[in-house]
C-alpha cells in the first residue's frame, strides 16, 4: 500500500430535477468545473480526473485543463463509475481513491486532505468516510444519511433513519447525530465491491457505502467541523449561487 492519492469525480449528464446538472451555471463557471478546481487544491492529492457518461461534459472539463475519461456502461451508482475509472491501467500506481461528487462545488481541499490523512491513522481501514455531527433535527430527512460509529471510529451502519434512535424509531433530542457527506476513499481493493452486485441494506437505503460495508470491508470515519453545502436540488444551486456572489469564489 502506498496512499498515493487520486481524485476521481462521477459525473452523469441525466437529472430528474436539475437536467444537465454537471453543467449548470454557478456565477459563470459549470459546477462540474468548479468541484474540479476546488478538488485540485489538495495538498495530499497527485491527480484529479473527472469520470463522465456524455462528450458535452467531457468537452468543457478538457477546455478547462482537467483529465477526462469516458464511459457509456450504465453504471447502477456514482461509485461504480468511480471504480471503473480507477482500475484503469493509468492509474495502476494509485492505492487510494478519493470520491467527491460532482455536485459538490464548494468542497473544501482541506477536509479532502484530512480524508486522505485518515488512511494513514487507521492503515486497517479500506474506507473512509467524512461527517459532521449536529443535534439540529431540520438537517434530519431522507436525502441525508447518517452514521452509527463505535469508539474506535470504525462504522458500524449507515441510514437515512435516525441512529441511534427511540424505541419508537423517532429521533433523540440533543443528540449529536453524524451526518454523512459527499466525499470519502476507498482502497482501491475495496472497489472490488461495487462488481455489479447488490447487498440489502444498499438496496433498501440507496447508500453507497453500505455495499462495501456489507460486502466486509471496515470503513472509519473522521469529523470535520464544517463543510459547504452540495447541490441536489433546485433549492440548493440558488443557494450555492448566492454563496458564490458573496465569497466571488
Amino acid at each position: 500500500m502506498n496512499n498515493k492519492a487520486l481524485i476521481v469525480i462521477p459525473a452523469r449528464y441525466p437529472s430528474t430535477r436539475l437536467p444537465g446538472k454537471p453543467l449548470v451555471d454557478i456565477g459563470g463557471i459549470p459546477m462540474i468545473v468548479r468541484t474540479a478546481t476546488q478538488s485540485r487544491k489538495s495538498k495530499l492529492a497527485a491527480e484529479v480526473v473527472i469520470a463522465v457518461d456524455d462528450v458535452r461534459i467531457q468537452e468543457v472539463v478538457e477546455a478547462a485543463g482537467f483529465r477526462c475519461v469516458i464511459s457509456d456502461i450504465p453504471f447502477n451508482t456514482g461509485t461504480e463509475r468511480v471504480a471503473w475509472a480507477a482500475n484503469l491501467p493509468e492509474f495502476e500506481d494509485y492505492d487510494i481513491i478519493i470520491n467527491v461528487q460532482g455536485d459538490e462545488p464548494l468542497v473544501d481541499p482541506d477536509n479532502i486532505d484530512k480524508c486522505i490523512a485518515a488512511f494513514s491513522e487507521f492503515p486497517e481501514a479500506s474506507g473512509v468516510i467524512v461527517y459532521t455531527a449536529d443535534a439540529d433535527a431540520s438537517h434530519a430527512g431522507h436525502a441525508t444519511v447518517q452514521a452509527m460509529v463505535d469508539n474506535n471510529s470504525r462504522v458500524l451502519y449507515l441510514s437515512r433513519a435516525f441512529i441511534p434512535a427511540t424505541k419508537t424509531g423517532g429521533r433523540i433530542d440533543g443528540y449529536p447525530y453524524r451526518y454523512v457527506h459527499g466525499f470519502y476513499g476507498y482502497r482501491k481493493a475495496a472497489l472490488s465491491a461495487y462488481d455489479g452486485r447488490q447487498t440489502d441494506g444498499w438496496k433498501h437505503e440507496d447508500i453507497d457505502q453500505l455495499l462495501a460495508l456489507e460486502s466486509g470491508y471496515p470503513l472509519y470515519a473522521i469529523s470535520v467541523p464544517w463543510v459547504e453545502p452540495s447541490v441536489n436540488t433546485p433549492e440548493d444551486l440558488e443557494l450555492v449561487r448566492a454563496i458564490v456572489a458573496d465569497k466571488i469564489i
